[in-house]
């Protein structure tokens, strides 16, 4: 009976999370980061001979990104475009469902797989977390290469610790590990730790470890292949990438560097402190209670290699995404059976549900109803409504990619321009205008024409959110106005 209800639960937790990530996809438009545009839809158009070379990263040039989802793009973009979708956001709407329904898929074989190792206790709010914690669903709707790379790396993961595995699960897990390296290389730290643990802690026949051989080279093949058909030269993007990792890229290009502890205070900040505080409290628990386990032998690797290199940014750990609801889970399974956790007051712990559960709602009701990234797509429906009207962009002209939208969402027009605040001395000469809507006051006064607001990147209540998510450091919102003569002229 146990058993019953628990596949119940399991199914009716499968519906929600499906209507949720539905709607993720649907209302996170946009990019989360610039790459997950840039050197994936920007490289399909420019297959498709829709966007020049010079409008590229510079990454497409030494042919070091995989050609695996722009090959994908290319091909929902054509598939749309025959099925009468033009609409620029239905396509990347279908991309991003794509990939929630990827997303779903591994994360329902990771939950089978791991299920029989939690205690029944805690396997329903396993269940909740792997669906509902806040950053999953907007990560898992990210047609963006960490995502996907992660994706493939649970995959490939739950075909190893499946105890119902089949018959030829070293080639399936070896083909999946592989696909995670080909889309992002970094990902070959964590899969060569769970290589590790199998051979080591496992004890894994060496038979099976042929088999995965045996996957990574039929799949490298296939990822020589399209890479180089994509870029139309001898092209292979794992090497490439580990040769611009060793030789540095361009000196106009270099990054500044940031010091090995920063990861700590940024899992903190961007997963809300709580819940912040929570992982990196579990993962403290597992490498103190169970350093055989094979979350850490995973985890280990690519977290020490990535603190240690120079140059950091919080979603180069976003392909462990799927790995989170396990480490938490895990943790508080080892915390509640040490002295403190045993002797944690009912209150006490109560509080601290209480406290992530609120954290987590509230970043839920964020990511699932928002734009992603700066939210400047959520302009295009109404640039729709404004055909061949130019826009004047309120912004230092170096700058201004920040807040543009990217040709594949809206084509240039001649009359686009940018311009920093300061230097406005007389009125506009476009329709459009995006600025912040902070300074909309003086610029008034330096024109001497009336702005109607039309469209902001996020809504009010999203905005104030926001801003504290990100403990004051966030530019304020962009709002879209329609330029007009002041009242009384």
């Amino acid at each position: 009976m146990v058993m019953v209800h628990e596949r119940r639960f399991q199914r009716i937790a499968l519906l929600a999370a499906a209507a949720m990530y539905i709607v993720t996809a649907w209302f996170s438009t946009g990019y989360h980061a610039s790459d997950e545009h840039h050197q994936i839809i920007a490289f399909a158009q420019h297959r498709l001979g829709e966007l020049p070379e010079g409008h590229l990263a510079w990454e497409h040039e030494r042919a070091m990104r995989s050609s695996f989802q722009p090959w994908i793009a290319l091909i929902v973009i054509q598939g749309a475009r025959a099925s009468g979708l033009d609409d620029p956001m239905l396509q990347a709407f279908v991309l991003r469902l794509l990939t929630a329904t990827l997303a779903m898929f591994v994360m329902w074989r990771l939950l089978r797989a791991v299920l029989p190792e939690i205690p029944e206790v805690m396997r329903r709010p396993f269940i909740v977390v792997t669906w509902a914690l806040w950053f999953l669903p907007f990560l898992f709707v990210r047609f963006s290469s960490e995502t996907w790379s992660g994706l493939f790396f649970a995959w490939g993961l739950a075909s190893v610790i499946d105890p119902a595995r089949g018959r030829h699960w070293g080639f399936a897990a070896g083909a999946f590990l592989t696909a995670a390296i080909l889309i992002r290389p970094p990902m070959a730290l964590a899969v060569l730790g769970l290589w590790a643990w199998m051979r080591i802690v496992r004890g894994d026949r060496w038979s099976h470890i042929r088999y995965m051989l045996a996957a990574v080279v039929v799949v490298s093949l296939a990822g020589f292949l399209l890479d180089s058909l994509f870029y139309q030269r001898i092209a292979f993007s794992p090497w490439n990438y580990l040769s611009v990792g060793i030789m540095g890229p361009a000196e106009h290009m270099r990054f500044d560097p940031v010091p090995w502890w920063y990861y700590p205070p940024w899992v903190i900040k961007y997963a809300i402190p709580p819940i912040g505080l929570a992982l990196l409290l579990a993962f403290a628990m597992l490498l103190w209670r169970d350093r055989r386990h094979v979350l850490l032998w995973c985890l280990l690797p690519f977290l020490v290699a990535h603190t240690m290199l120079p140059y950091k940014e919080p979603r180069f750990l976003y392909s462990l995404a799927p790995l989170i609801p396990w480490l938490l889970i895990q943790g508080w399974c080892y915390w509640r059976e040490t002295g403190p956790g045993r002797s944690m007051p009912a209150w006490s712990m109560f509080a601290a549900l209480g406290l992530l559960v609120i954290a987590n709602v509230w970043g839920l009701a964020v990511v699932v109803t928002q734009p992603a990234g700066t939210g400047r797509t959520a302009f295009v429906p109404a640039l729709d409504t404004h055909d061949d009207a130019a826009i004047t962009h309120v912004i230092e002209p170096e700058l201004a990619w920040r807040i543009e939208l990217p040709p594949f969402y809206r084509r240039p027009l001649p009359g686009d321009t940018a311009i920093a605040s300061y230097a406005i001395a007389g009125p506009l000469t476009t329709p459009l205008l995006i600025a912040r809507a902070g300074g909309i006051d003086a610029l008034q006064t330096a024109t001497g024409q009336y702005f109607k607001p039309i469209a902001a990147s996020h809504s009010a209540w999203a905005a104030w959110s926001l801003e504290g998510y990100h403990w004051g450091d966030r530019p304020v919102d962009w709002t879209l106005y329609s330029v007009r003569e002041a009242p009384g002229h």
